[in-house]
């Protein structure tokens, strides 16, 4: 509406975390170049992998309102999503220590760790110092932005455990396409389960399948959306589509395809064992009028009101997963009963007028 110019701006992925390298002088000055030459109303920064290290403070100094949207923790995190190289969930970075001893590329992390033990006579080594300093500087950036946007309330969390702390923060979820799809009136055995997403063990396909082993095809069927297949569950599949005629690989999937997929699904799976920052396919499923049964993990934790618009279980527990299961196959009118619990998605142009009003400042 009216004159309204757009300046995006990317550059090729770099770990914001490692030292600069010898471009990171000409990076930082094109940026605020850009800056002072567009002279934007608004700076809206969606992710730093893609920005120079001095993006945030070169924001915050300028004219503009700046806006930062946080889906994952790319600001405090080498990994992103809190997940260390050796595979393990990350409690705490320590302000960098921890990034320093289990996230540096081998041969600075071993060196980081060999040091250790003599930091408190000699001091830290000079990567610990210069993470620490990096997210440092990063606090104090967060704490002058002037809207900061958190897809969840795990995610405002976790920001505000490492010391990330603002006066403007809100909630804001993810805007997903409005679609209609149809739901059985009347759910009955065979129960049609779906799941959607990568095919691994992170997101828990294993323990469908585990579970559906023991389920009889006059009870309940289990569809697998999802082009994408690991290596380690690959084999596990392909044994469970020989054995058993109720479940089924549907194959890669398009979002146009959400509708005739969960058309008839009388309830979504999401068993993922990640800390999930959002999770899309809870908005999915509820726009299409589904419950779930999810782990509790993460964000899914608190998106999910248990008994409500879905049910949750312990990450990996496979037999309190097969119980819930269970319990909508002995009693489908559950199903009913969670569907009247599901509250309105927020749709994508629902998001974009919250999005309009921030950027406006009405709200």
């Amino acid at each position: 509406e009216g004159n309204i110019r757009l300046l995006g701006l990317r550059r090729q992925p770099r770990n914001s975390f490692i030292t600069p390298g010898p471009d990171a002088k000409r990076l930082n000055e094109l940026y605020t170049s850009v800056l002072s030459g567009f002279e934007p109303d608004v700076i809206h920064i969606h992710h730093l992998k893609y920005l120079p290290e001095t993006c945030l403070a070169a924001s915050v100094i300028s004219k503009a309102r700046t806006v930062l949207s946080l889906q994952d923790f790319e600001i405090f995190c080498m990994q992103t999503h809190l997940v260390r190289r050796n595979g393990r969930f990350c409690e705490d970075s320590d302000g960098g220590r921890n990034c320093a001893m289990y996230c540096l590329p081998r041969a600075k992390r071993l060196r980081v760790r060999a040091a250790a033990p003599l930091s408190p006579i000699f001091g830290e080594d000079a990567d610990t110092t210069y993470l620490r300093g990096v997210i440092r500087n990063r606090r104090t950036a967060f704490s002058r932005i002037d809207n900061v946007l958190f897809a969840s309330e795990y995610v405002l969390n976790r920001y505000a455990s490492e010391g990330f702390k603002t006066n403007n923060s809100r909630l804001i979820e993810l805007g997903i396409p409005r679609f209609e799809a149809r739901m059985r009136p009347d759910p009955k055995p065979p129960l049609r389960f779906v799941f959607i997403g990568n095919i691994n063990h992170e997101k828990g396909v294993d323990l469908l399948l585990d579970v559906f082993s023991g389920i009889d095809e006059d009870e309940a069927i289990l569809e697998l959306h999802g082009g994408s297949i690991s290596k380690d569950i690959k084999p596990m599949l392909e044994a469970a589509l020989r054995k058993k005629g109720n479940i089924k690989h549907k194959g890669k999937y398009n979002d146009g395809d959400l509708p005739e997929i969960l058309s008839g699904a009388d309830c979504v799976l999401n068993p993922t064992r990640r800390h999930e920052t959002f999770s899309l396919v809870l908005s999915e499923a509820w726009m299409a009028g589904a419950p779930v049964i999810a782990a509790a993990s993460g964000a899914v934790a608190t998106r999910v009101t248990n008994g409500v618009d879905g049910l949750l279980f312990k990450p990996g527990d496979k037999r309190e997963l097969s119980s819930l299961i269970r319990k909508l196959i002995d009693d489908p009118s559950e199903i009913i009963r969670l569907r009247s619990g599901i509250r309105e998605v927020m749709t994508i142009d629902k998001y974009y007028e919250e999005i309009k009003k921030i950027y406006t400042g009405e709200d």
